[in-house]
Order: C-alpha cells, then sequence, then structure tokens
C-alpha cells in the first residue's frame, strides 16, 4: 500500500480539494442567481399587472384606508341640464301643426304645445330657432301624438329639447382635429368667435 505522501496521492487530494471548492463556489453562485431569477419573476409580474390597469399619475399605489366614491358629491359643481333660450335669444320661430290622425287611424286633438330649439351658426349672435311641436291627444286609443319635422329628432324633448345644428359639431370637429386646438379650449374658442355657449 502507497504512502501519504506518494505524489499521485497528494495530486489526487489536491485536485478533489479544488473540484470541492469549486463545486461550493458554483453552488453559490447557482444560489445567487435563483434568487436573482425569483425576484426579476416578480418585478416583471408586477409590471405586467401595472400596464394592465390604469394608476393616477404621481400614485404611490397604496390603497387608502377609506376610499370616496367616485364622482361629484351632492352640493357639488352644477347638476342642471343645457338651459333653454330665453324670448330674447330665439331668432325664429316654427309651429309645426299635427297630422289629421293619430297612427291607429283615430282623429287628434291639440292638447299642449312642446319646445325644441337648435342653435345655429354662422349668424352672431347665434341663431336660435324654437319649434313649437303641436301635441295631440288620439280620440280613440288615448294616445298622445307630437308633430313632426325634419330638424328636429323624434327624442328631442324635455332635457334634450335644446340641441347644437350639425354646423356646429362641424366647426368643433374641425378646430379640435383640423387646427389642433385641445378639446378643453374649443368652447372658449367657440364663445369668442361666434357667442355661442358649449359645455
Amino acid at each position: 500500500m502507497a504512502g501519504a505522501s506518494d505524489p499521485k496521492i497528494v495530486e489526487l487530494l489536491e485536485m478533489i480539494g479544488k473540484l470541492t471548492a469549486r463545486l461550493e463556489a458554483l453552488e453559490a453562485e447557482n444560489e445567487a442567481l435563483r434568487s436573482e431569477n425569483g425576484r426579476l419573476k416578480k418585478r416583471i409580474e408586477e409590471l405586467e399587472r401595472k400596464s394592465k390597469k390604469y394608476v393616477a399619475p404621481y400614485s404611490c399605489e397604496q390603497p387608502k384606508a377609506e376610499p370616496k366614491p367616485p364622482g361629484r358629491h351632492a352640493g357639488q359643481g352644477p347638476f342642471v341640464s343645457k338651459q333653454r333660450p330665453s324670448r330674447e335669444q330665439v331668432t325664429r320661430i316654427v309651429d309645426v301643426k299635427l297630422q289629421n290622425r293619430c297612427p291607429c287611424g283615430g282623429e287628434l286633438q291639440p292638447f299642449k304645445t312642446d319646445f325644441a330649439f337648435i342653435t345655429a351658426l354662422p349668424a352672431a349672435p347665434p341663431q336660435v330657432t324654437a319649434y313649437h311641436l303641436e301635441v295631440g291627444r288620439c280620440d280613440v286609443c288615448g294616445r298622445a301624438v307630437r308633430a313632426t319635422h325634419p330638424a328636429v329628432a323624434a327624442d328631442q324633448r324635455g332635457a334634450s329639447a335644446h340641441r347644437l345644428s350639425p354646423e356646429v359639431y362641424c366647426l368643433a370637429h374641425s378646430l379640435h382635429y383640423d387646427l389642433g386646438i385641445p378639446v378643453r379650449k374649443v368652447p372658449e374658442v367657440l364663445r369668442l368667435t361666434t357667442g355661442l355657449s358649449v359645455s
């Protein structure tokens, strides 16, 4: 049996020591890489979640303990529909009479008048046309039927009785899309150039 001082055994022992040290170093490096890989995977998941949800600018991403409900609250800001034009603002009146008969065939008896308004350009001040739409009640079925006019939409009544003409919409779109005026500034430009008040 060879002695411990045999050069081959010494060489083998040194090689084993080097390989053991190398193995330990590789295991430590492997562990570090696994930890880094796990951290990066978590970061990727976090970024993917962020890209799918809308976060307000400068958000700390910490939810509030008692968040307020969205939207305006009672007493904050005006809660009104578009104001109907005053008599002084109306520049033209179109009286629209009922047809003689109800769609069911019965006769119509006028009992009230609906009002619809269209504010149009290019006159300054804006031209406001008031349509006085006769409303009648059928003697047979009791249905209320309103007179029709090509310029007045069928659902143009109540809170939506006052609408803007297509020319106003075209001008507003042109100011924004053709001239590049921000949407928030378009109402002010319309007010300054035409006297038209648009929200």
